[in-house]
C-alpha cells in the first residue's frame, strides 16, 4: 500500500516569498554599490530643474566655444563669458528672468545684465529674494547665445 506525504502548500510558499525577497534586496544592494546613475550629478541642484535642457545648452555652448561661469557676491549675480581660449567676450546683451513664487501662480520678473568690465556681466538682486529662486539667464549677441537654468539658494545676510 502506497501512503501519500501530504505536504503543506503555505509553507513553500512562504519559503519561496522569503527567498524572493532576500534575492531582491541583495540584487538592489549590489546595483546600488555598482555605480551612480548619470541623473544624480553633484551639479544637479545648481543646473535647476531643467537638467537635460541644461545639458544641451552646455554642449550648443561648448560647440561653438563659449563657456560661461556664475557667481553670487552679496547681493550681486555675475557671470563671466569667455572662449574656449579664455578670451572674454564683450558687448552681449542679456536677461535674467527671475521665476518668484507669491502664492500659487508664478510671477515672472525679467532683469537685465549690465558689462562690468570685458566679458563679465553682473545684476543687482533684489534684497527681498530668499530661499530657492528659479532663474534662466539670457546671454548673447548676433546670433549667438547661450542659456542657462539655475537654482539660486540665497540667504538674507545684513546690509553694510
Amino acid at each position: 500500500m502506497i501512503k501519500k506525504i501530504k505536504t503543506n502548500f503555505w509553507i513553500v510558499l512562504i519559503m519561496l516569498l522569503a527567498v524572493l525577497f532576500i534575492g531582491v534586496t541583495g540584487w538592489s544592494f549590489y546595483m546600488a554599490k555598482r555605480g551612480v546613475s548619470p541623473v544624480v550629478d553633484s551639479a544637479y541642484y545648481n543646473l535647476g530643474l531643467r537638467y537635460d535642457k541644461t545639458q544641451m545648452e552646455f554642449q550648443a555652448a561648448r560647440d561653438f566655444g563659449w563657456e560661461a561661469t556664475t557667481e553670487i557676491k552679496e547681493n550681486r549675480f555675475e557671470v563671466r563669458l569667455f572662449s574656449e581660449d579664455n578670451t572674454p567676450i564683450a558687448n552681449c546683451k542679456g536677461t535674467l528672468l527671475v521665476h518668484l513664487q507669491q502664492g500659487q501662480p508664478t510671477h515672472l520678473t525679467s532683469l537685465v545684465f549690465e558689462e562690468k568690465k570685458r566679458g563679465v556681466y553682473s545684476i543687482e538682486l533684489p534684497y527681498a529674494l530668499e530661499g530657492e529662486i528659479l532663474v534662466q539667464m539670457t546671454l548673447g549677441k548676433n546670433k549667438m547665445t547661450i542659456q542657462r537654468s539655475l537654482l539660486l539658494v540665497l540667504k538674507h545676510t545684513s546690509r553694510k
